[in-house]
């Protein structure tokens, strides 16, 4: 199967998941493109922080949803911003165009990593205290798109397997 004609691999998860991290690993071991929309919406529009700042969350959401229809192309391995799934055109264009990897990271490792990676806050709260409440209000978008969930705490080698395995079942 060439890439062109294999199905699109979107990964979803929390921020400070490390989708863009297994993304990368994953589409090298493929041999596959890699696209991270959070950096493609960055070379695009700027800063998110700033965008948001001068264009509101509603902007930055139908900007974010028109990068990830782009991104979502056949042979394509995608990491998507955390919060991608909240938008209806993501999640409607996930459903139709792509194998939907859930990273299903911990919470303890998810505040670890924020805490010692410089985010701007989505809530206006600290980055860590609504790690929680952003898991909550997520979580159900997540699980309802899955086609493969990748259980916590593996290392990135491990993720990359589990997820060939699972695409490998698919085809089998």
């Amino acid at each position: 199967m060439t890439n062109e004609s294999s199905p699109c691999v979107a990964i979803v998860g929390m921020r400070a998941a490390g989708k863009t991290t297994l993304g990368a690993a994953l589409a090298a071991a493929l041999g596959r493109p890699f696209v991270d929309t959070d950096a493609r919406f960055v070379e695009r529009c700027g800063a998110i922080g700033a965008f948001v700042e001068q264009h509101g969350w509603d902007a930055f959401r139908r900007e974010e949803a028109a990068v990830v229809d782009e991104a979502l192309a056949p042979g394509a391995v995608v990491a998507l911003g955390g919060g991608a799934v909240e938008t209806d055109a993501v999640r409607d264009a996930l459903g139709a165009r792509a194998v939907v990897v859930f990273l299903d990271e911990g919470l303890p490792t998810i505040r670890a990593r924020l805490g010692i990676t410089p985010r701007p806050s989505l809530t206006g709260d600290d980055v860590v205290a609504e790690a929680e409440r952003l898991l909550v209000a997520r979580l159900p978008h997540y699980r309802a798109l899955t086609s493969i969930t990748v259980p916590p705490a593996l290392t990135t080698d491990a993720q990359v397997a589990h997820v060939r395995a699972a695409l490998d079942a698919r085809c089998s």
